[in-house]
């Protein structure tokens, strides 16, 4: 348990840690000899025993065993990653191209079974973009996102490494199209690798009346104008970092960093 001193004022020569002048460096009115300030609370840590018990050492059978079931869940997370990039590829063709995942086939490792899935191992270079082409169905909810090879997620607060249906701009044709490259492409829709070019892309679409799969085009970055709808916006370097800053403020107000 931590008790906490009170809010109090003491002379600066007392030795409080966490000690300011107030506001302005003004001494309180009245004040003589040493300097007054007001003193933050300093917490002041001790252990309380809530009980006699001892706490119960684990026998090195235990041990054992619980050492053994790490490093069982090291290889099996292994394992199945690579085994499941592998099966994408196939599925799929090879690079960007997405494989569609058996609906509810993901149940027994966290799927959401009201979730459409699809991956896409992507292969990218400088100068290069994917344009990640779909009809956007009626779904309560759509999203992509990048991965790596490993599977752990992009960071998405401080970069524009995912988008949703709340964010992403949907053309007149009601078709979404998504820029995946590594430089910045100047338009709304862009996903950004940070600098990984090569990773995963994983679509999910829930509770929606269909799952159409994305199709994926490779053009250059120079003529990514002609390829994309002639009143597609283009997005300044000043604007892209509102947009991530906007981004940034949600994530840590959501996780309350």
């Amino acid at each position: 348990m931590v008790h906490r001193r009170a809010r109090e004022h003491q002379p600066v020569e007392q030795g409080y840690r966490e000690a300011h002048l107030r506001p302005g460096g003004k001494r309180p009115h009245g004040a003589t000899g040493a300097r007054s300030v007001e003193a933050h609370a300093v917490a002041d840590p001790r252990v309380e025993r809530w009980n006699d018990k001892r706490l119960s050492l684990h026998g090195e059978a235990e041990m054992n065993r619980r050492l053994r079931a790490v490093g069982f869940l090291a290889q099996f997370t292994v394992d199945f990653f690579l085994e499941y990039n592998d099966r994408i590829l196939q599925e799929a063709g090879g690079v960007n191209a997405f494989y569609v995942a058996p609906m509810q086939s993901s149940n027994n490792v966290g799927g959401n079974p009201r979730a459409g899935y699809m991956q896409m191992m992507y292969d990218i270079k400088a100068g290069e973009a994917l344009i990640i082409e779909v009809d956007v169905p009626q779904a309560r909810y759509w999203s992509a996102h990048l991965m790596d090879m490993w599977w752990q997620t992009t960071d998405y607060a401080y970069h524009h490494s995912s988008l949703n249906g709340h964010q992403a701009r949907v053309d007149a044709d009601g078709k979404v199209r998504i820029v995946l490259s590594i430089e910045d492409p100047g338009v709304p829709n862009w996903l950004d690798p940070v600098d990984n070019s090569h990773g995963i892309v994983q679509w999910r679409w829930y509770l929606t009346d269909r799952h159409p799969t994305p199709v994926v085009r490779s053009v250059p970055l120079a003529e990514l104008g002609r390829h994309l709808p002639e009143r597609t916006p283009s997005v300044t370097l000043a604007e892209r970092q509102l947009d991530v800053q906007a981004r940034t403020a949600f994530v840590r107000r959501n996780y309350r960093l």
